[in-house]
């Protein structure tokens, strides 16, 4: 499930989730202590937390002041409650978005993470639609509305030379003891073009035949 925390839609989640293996992923900007309690008591099995840099950094990536400290705060919060509740879920792990706004930031972000108890920390590959994929997906007259779109005009995927760095970048990391676990199979699956250009070789989609998306009013 893909869900941001907001009151109307936390009934149906936490139902679910004492009786399947139900992991969320969130962005955290409205997420709250009473949230994270009853994350905890309803058994949720997995919690993703969406952080593509840290302080001031995050906040630009992400067009909202304010986001690096709330997502800060709900790490803190989770582990507390954790530990108050004497629970070993949910797990947490964090997926970071790599674009041309962040990939030298990618030890820091990765190194920082890793004083919290994090069970993975996952770097992922940018996806970006453009208005011709778009145009390309309709079907009958009825064309998508992607969550993952450009705030702005401009592309951030890497040109050549910035991923030539990015690989040494990895090169590197791959040597660093980490106390939790990094997960690089993303990027390592993924052809060039991908960083480039944002394709994927990929003909189906099986994720997405069983994903289920949550808005915040609860659809």
């Amino acid at each position: 499930f893909y869900f941001f925390f907001n009151d109307t839609a936390t009934t149906e989640i936490y139902t679910l989730s004492l009786h399947d293996a139900l992991p969320i992923s969130t962005n955290a900007n409205l997420c709250d202590l009473e949230t994270i309690d009853k994350i905890i008591d309803a058994g949720l099995d997995t919690l993703y937390l969406s952080i593509d840099d840290i302080r001031e950094k995050q906040d630009r990536i992400r067009g909202v002041q304010g986001t690096y400290r709330k997502v800060k705060q709900t790490l803190e919060m989770i582990f507390q409650e954790k530990n108050k509740k004497n629970s070993c879920s949910p797990e947490v792990n964090t997926i970071t978005t790599i674009s041309n706004m962040n990939y030298k930031d990618l030890p820091d972000i990765l190194k920082h993470l890793d004083h919290y108890a994090i069970n993975w920390q996952y770097p992922r590959n940018l996806v970006e639609f453009t208005k011709d994929n778009i145009e390309e997906s309709g079907i009958e007259g009825l064309k998508p509305d992607p969550f993952f779109v450009p705030s702005d005009t401009e592309s951030h995927l890497l040109n050549r030379k910035e991923l030539a760095e990015f690989k040494e970048i990895i090169k590197e990391l791959k040597e660093y003891p980490f106390k939790c676990n990094v997960s690089f199979r993303d990027l390592e699956m993924s052809k060039d073009t991908a960083l480039l250009q944002g394709k994927y070789a990929y003909k189906k989609c099986h994720v997405a035949t069983r994903l289920v998306t949550i808005n915040p009013n609860g659809d």
